[in-house]
């Protein structure tokens, strides 16, 4: 991560969100202990609807591959593989001013718990590339179910763009907006 920053500041960039100090590593491990007490399973009844002899089951099932680019914050590594959980499996696409830090979060935290927990060490996968086109490529690629772009501005709304023309469902941050999906029964407060 030091040697990411000092390249950053070499740049001209803001390392506020870059610099993995005590506070964002205490983040990143509470994030995964979030994501390992959830409750979410794969294939969960959600809700069931009890009839005169049958029932109906809405079940939640994983999606697949998610897709991730985001910016500089190296806390979403982690965040990221949060979709394992519910049975999914995570590309990301990092920064270029992350990358080495996102490298070091894979091979050195990431990996190692996915092979301890019996799962295949390629369900979180880095695209190790600095160009914007791998981000556009990997929000087009069809075989992704979900594409989330963190960051701002025109950079993100390109990437839903990408997805969206290619019939992926999308969840753009740092635009302005959010989603949630939430049952009828549920009130707004």
């Amino acid at each position: 991560n030091a040697v990411d920053v000092e390249a950053a500041l070499k740049a001209g960039r803001h390392v506020g969100r870059l610099i993995v100090d005590e506070k964002m590593r205490r983040a990143m491990v509470e994030s995964a202990v979030v994501w390992a007490q959830s409750p979410v399973r794969m294939e969960n009844v959600v809700d069931r609807v009890n009839h005169d002899g049958w029932f109906v089951e809405r079940v939640a099932a994983p999606l697949g591959v998610v897709a991730f680019v985001f910016e500089g914050r190296p806390n979403v590594c982690v965040d990221a593989a949060g979709v394992l959980r519910s049975g999914n499996t995570c590309v990301f696409r990092i920064g270029s001013d992350a990358l080495g830090t996102a490298k070091a979060i894979l091979e050195e935290c990431l990996r190692p718990a996915l092979l301890e927990t019996g799962l295949p060490e390629d369900a979180v996968v880095l695209v190790e590339s600095v160009e914007r086109s791998a981000g556009l490529a990997l929000f087009g690629d069809t075989r992704v179910s979900l594409a989330v772009a963190r960051g701002s501005g025109q950079a993100v709304r390109d990437l839903g763009f990408v997805a969206r023309s290619r019939g992926i469902a999308v969840s753009l941050h740092g635009t302005g907006g959010a989603w949630m999906l939430v049952g009828e029964r549920f009130s707004p407060e």
